[in-house]
């Protein structure tokens, strides 16, 4: 058995990442999780959440994914995303505006539109996940 899973990262666009990693973690919409070399098969669905893919200790790929898919099968790790952006690929201005937007939307003094909660909640999470892996969360 290898010490390593093998990960595939794949969006609409592009394959983003291949990589050999001794651990990933992120978040279903069941709850977190954490995938080590050996780990039973598994498939299931992403949240829109952090991904943490760790080559070692010290080197972790850190990268905002909008949700997706994940298989494990042996140690081969594939992971469908809509969209999936390392920290030097996040526009911090624009995720900061996305925000500010959905704060906008569900803040319940302000009811001049319908107001459509579950795409407001997706933007803010979204939104909240970018500016998480950019560093820019304050």
């Amino acid at each position: 058995m290898s010490d390593l899973l093998t990960v595939r990262l794949l969006t609409q666009e592009e394959e983003k990442l291949v990589v050999e990693t001794v651990e990933i973690r992120g978040q279903t919409p069941s709850g977190m999780f954490s995938i080590h070399p050996g780990h039973t098969p598994l498939m299931t669905t992403l949240s829109i959440c952090p991904l943490e893919l760790y080559e070692t200790a010290e080197t972790i790929h850190r990268l905002a994914l909008t949700g997706g898919f994940l298989q494990v099968r042996d140690n081969d790790v594939l992971i469908l995303a809509r969209t999936a952006e390392l920290p030097g690929e996040i526009d911090v201005e624009r995720a900061e505006s996305s925000k500010d937007r959905a704060e906008q939307r569900l803040d319940p003094a302000d009811k001049k539109e319908e107001l459509d909660y579950a795409r407001a909640m997706a933007a803010m999470s979204r939104a909240l996940v970018r500016l998480d892996v950019a560093g820019a969360l304050s």
